[in-house]
């Protein structure tokens, strides 16, 4: 693209309306009659129109423009409210300002200084519940707020981040060979289907990624060679893994040490087993008992510094490998490349983040000379921890407690982690109520009896299973619904408020019901002009009644807070072919997209007995209101 092309667009980014050619020629030092040349050929070039002519001036195809630059700079522009609040945090949290300036953050982002300052206000909406705030003096923008809620913020952002598919199966085959990666898949699927053991997805995602990335330092001669094949260390050789390596060398014509041998083992135990109590003995032979506590304290360090938790079975399993690994390599100047190096540097920048900060405590404790391609190796073992944290956020968390005799308590987890792998995560196996000391869970699944009350809820199952695997779907369900519920009572206040609550609203339709909410909303800045819009074309979708309440929401997750609007009615409200008593309208802001689903949930759940909808509905003040959803919830559990 042509200087002045980029220049034209870049100023026409920042006008929010029709822009004359005379004001753009002033503003990029060009004539009006090249404004007019530039135009003509940006739109040809693109086979589109980019720029739109009109009476009041020019005007840009936002989406295009910065499409187009995107090409130019090779990285990707936020286009959006959310992704520039998103980019403006990252820029705090990653880059460690203390402030921004207001004028460079709009050339960054291709906007006006009036768009900025309405993004500004918006974030200031969206996070308000983490007790962070944005100010503006002197026009420069800085982040205020506890070093706890700063750190919370953190710990969302990655979790955010981790969501972004960076190293899914399509992110792996952009880095890789293709072919490479479907022969990756098949050896691990056949060799898991052979030895009837099950992984979840986004484990098998990042097992494939490792695998990939062993393979590829095998074939360019990058592993180290080793002669610790004593006879302790090949007793501890198991099938499974040997089935793995035998297919990846045949497929890959590379021949695997027993160090890659005990690697892939591990892998596999990380991956595949569901205890998170490990016997990290054999890591410990593998790679050293002083690695293992310095990789657990370098965890432990980063866990506190950016609030997330990497002091994990699945985590620190294959770090530790990776650590080894890196450190032998760099004593003998073997540098590794890493083909996803540019996707996490570009896609995930403050995982990176995290990446480069565990390096640099790596370097200065081992002495380590690391470029860039081994801090995304290390980057990569967080993004993918973390990813597999934020899809088992959703799980109970499971304790199951059984003697183990003949390797009972071995199948009977085995059979729980096939049975429930979507709904149960199994943290801890322990042979008595002494191994439970510390470990936090919600459902004990026990053989053996124990004191109910000692504990957070429990089910009890027979140690065999004559006649099928016992069900524990309706236990784990009660779990969930009361940690939905308590959700709902410890962020009642987040969410409800007496501005949005209409009591007893009577005679009116459904539209002009959630015209009444919606325009609410708008006044308080909470949603923009078009929600109303958004909610009533998603409600003629499909209607949201369920029996006497209604939960009307947007179909995209648009809000610049997330609220919940309340009208209640003793007479009943015409919905559609339904007459309900109460409504509930979601605003959901995209920075809680997680907690639509539980909020969402935890209502169906609290309403789904009639008499909690008879009370709230009745309420006629919000105090009211508030009492009934209390009461309600308490007697639920």
């Amino acid at each position: 693209m042509k200087q002045g092309h980029e220049e034209l667009l870049r100023a026409l980014l920042r006008h929010d309306s029709a822009t004359r050619s005379t004001d753009l020629a002033k503003e990029i030092g060009r004539s009006p009659r090249s404004i007019k040349s530039y135009v003509k050929q940006i739109n040809e070039s693109a086979g589109d129109l980019v720029i739109f002519s009109s009476k009041d001036g020019y005007l840009l195809n936002r989406k295009i423009a910065l499409t187009l630059l995107d090409q130019q700079e090779g990285s990707p522009v936020p286009q959006s409210a959310s992704e520039r609040s998103s980019y403006i945090v990252k820029r705090f949290i990653v880059d460690h300002e203390e402030s921004l300036d207001l004028f460079d953050l709009c050339e960054e982002l291709y906007v006006s200084f009036s768009t900025l300052r309405s993004d500004i206000r918006r974030m200031n909406l969206s996070y308000e519940r983490l007790g962070i705030s944005f100010k503006t003096q002197n026009n420069r923008l800085s982040m205020a707020g506890p070093e706890k809620s700063k750190r919370r913020l953190i710990g969302q952002c990655l979790l955010e981040e981790a969501g972004t598919g960076a190293i899914g199966i399509a992110a792996l085959k952009e880095s890789y060979s293709a072919l490479d990666v479907d022969s990756v898949t098949n050896a691990l699927d056949e060799t898991m289907r052979l030895s009837n053991r099950r992984i979840n997805e986004i484990s098998r995602n990042n097992l494939i990624m490792h695998l990939l990335i062993l393979v590829d330092r095998v074939r360019n001669g990058d592993v180290l060679p080793h002669d610790s094949e004593s006879p302790e260390r090949l007793a501890e050789k198991d099938p499974v893994a040997e089935e793995l390596c035998r297919r990846l060398s045949s497929d890959f014509s590379i021949e695997f040490g027993l160090d890659e041998l005990l690697g892939i083992q591990m892998l596999l135990m990380a991956y595949t087993n569901a205890v998170a109590s490990p016997d990290y003995a054999q890591l410990e032979r593998i790679v050293g008992k002083e690695l293992v506590q310095d990789a657990r304290d370098l965890a432990e360090a980063i866990s506190e510094q950016y609030d997330v938790n990497l002091a994990t079975q699945s985590f620190l399993m294959p770090f530790c490998l990776h650590l080894k690994n890196l450190i032998e390599r760099n004593q003998k100047g073997v540098f590794a490349r890493n083909s996803l190096a540019k996707t996490v540097r570009e896609e995930c920048p403050l995982t990176y983040d995290i990446g480069t900060s565990l390096s640099i405590r790596l370097a200065n404790k081992y002495g380590l000379t690391l470029s860039e391609d081994e801090i995304a190796f290390v980057a990569l073992h967080v993004g993918a921890e973390l990813e597999r944290q934020r899809l088992d956020d959703t799980k109970v968390k499971g304790a199951l407690l059984c003697p183990d005799y003949h390797g009972m308590a071995r199948a009977l987890l085995e059979q729980l982690e096939l049975a429930h792998s979507a709904t149960l995560d199994i943290v801890a196996c322990v042979p008595d109520e002494n191994g439970l000391t510390g470990v936090a869970y919600d459902l004990l699944i026990t053989t053996v009896p124990v004191n109910e009350a000692s504990h957070p809820r429990v089910v009890n199952i027979p140690p065999f299973s004559r006649g099928g695997f016992p069900d524990i779907s309706d236990a784990i369900l009660s779990v969930r619904q009361d940690k939905e519920l308590q959700a709902l009572e410890a962020r009642f206040d987040d969410y409800f408020s007496e501005t949005l609550f209409f009591p007893q609203v009577e005679g009116m339709s459904r539209e002009e019901i959630i015209k009444l909410l919606c325009s609410r909303l708008q006044e308080l800045g909470y949603v923009d002009e078009f929600f109303d819009k958004d909610v009533l074309q998603r409600e003629h979708a499909s209607n949201t009644a369920f029996g006497a309440i209604a939960i009307p929401h947007a179909a995209s997750m648009s809000a610049n807070k997330t609220c919940i609007s309340v009208a209640t009615s003793t007479e009943g409200i015409t919905w559609g072919s339904a007459a309900v008593r109460l409504v509930l309208l979601f605003a959901i802001s995209d920075v809680d997209k997680g907690a639509f689903r539980t909020l969402y949930e935890a209502m169906i759940g609290l309403l789904s007995e009639g008499e909690a909808t008879d009370l709230l509905s009745r309420a006629t003040s919000f105090d009211e209101f508030r009492h009934a959803v209390m009461r309600s919830t308490g007697r639920s559990r």
